[in-house]
């Protein structure tokens, strides 16, 4: 029996984190509205970090207050230390996305700790975890290249995977921060990670800064993962990361499980015209291959 996809959409938190425009907390209920009537089940909304540090997420707290809830939703948020589980837990979402990357030097810019830092980091979250329903996903960051660093060793990552399934998350997701993964480099971590985590608990976080994005989610999905994030139009970025742009685009992730024959019961369509209507708001101009086409064939 085929592995169902599961399609994490994170236009709300990675999306928007980066933006030097605020959104009104009504405007994302509204976008959390709109993505489920488009059919998407597993949303990451949040990031439980202080304010002054990231602005943009500085309504976490009341937006999950007004989260519609029921239907088979389930919500997420980026945790990164023991006082944002605590706010993570108040929220009562379904389950924490944890950090840490194969680059000391990008964890020192990004979360001032390094990587045993992050992961002790880990643990604290993980304990107080303990005994309620919420799951953790291991987030590695700068699987592939960091800004500062430059390649990543595939060894390290798998290091790292080692790591968090000791320390007791539920998956992982390999992350390429900065966009600079390719197919057969995608194909070498894979080879080293799926050797010690098992298939259905691996996922993948791809940006699509060089526009690498579907063919290194192509190499994965030929691969077997079935858990994947993206975002309407590819919004996103990462602040401290420099020349970072967006997350893979949701509408050109659905065509592509369309062509692998996978279901998700997402219409690509509608993701799109959120995605665009979204741009157009924020005066932006991201506009993926599959929105291009999905709308134009709608005028059709």
């Amino acid at each position: 029996m085929q592995t169902p996809v599961m399609l994490t959409d994170v236009t709300l938190r990675d999306g928007l984190q980066s933006l030097p425009t605020v959104v009104p907390t009504q405007r994302k209920i509204e976008l959390v509205q709109e993505l489920i009537a488009a059919g998407c089940s597993r949303l990451e909304v949040a990031s439980f970090v202080h304010q002054k540090l990231v602005p943009t997420m500085a309504d976490a707290d009341t937006l999950c207050t007004q989260l519609p809830r029921g239907r088979g939703v389930v919500y997420g948020g980026v945790v990164l230390d023991v006082r944002g589980m605590h706010r993570f837990m108040a929220a009562d979402l379904d389950w924490a996305g944890v950090v840490v990357a194969a680059s000391d030097t990008f964890l020192a810019r990004n979360q001032r700790c390094d990587k045993a830092g992050a992961l002790e980091r880990i643990a604290g979250i993980e304990q107080l975890r303990r005994g309620s329903r919420a799951r953790v996903s291991g987030y590695i960051g700068c699987c592939f290249v960091c800004p500062y660093e430059g390649v990543i060793d595939p060894a390290r990552v798998g290091e790292l995977c080692d790591a968090l399934l000791q320390l007791g998350v539920d998956d992982i997701y390999l992350a390429d921060t900065i966009g600079r993964g390719t197919p057969p480099a995608t194909r070498r971590l894979l080879d080293e990670v799926l050797r010690r985590v098992p298939l259905d608990r691996l996922g993948v976080h791809f940006h699509d800064t060089y526009g690498q994005a579907i063919a290194n989610l192509d190499v994965a999905l030929l691969a077997g993962i079935r858990r994947v994030d993206a975002a309407a139009s590819g919004l996103g970025g990462c602040m401290f990361a420099p020349g970072a742009s967006g997350n893979v685009a949701s509408e050109d992730v659905l065509t592509l499980f369309d062509g692998h024959g996978l279901e998700t019961g997402i219409d690509a369509r509608r993701v799109a015209q959120i995605g665009q209507s979204l741009c157009r708001e924020l005066g932006l101009s991201n506009f993926s291959n599959a929105s291009r086409a999905l709308l134009a064939s709608q005028k059709s």
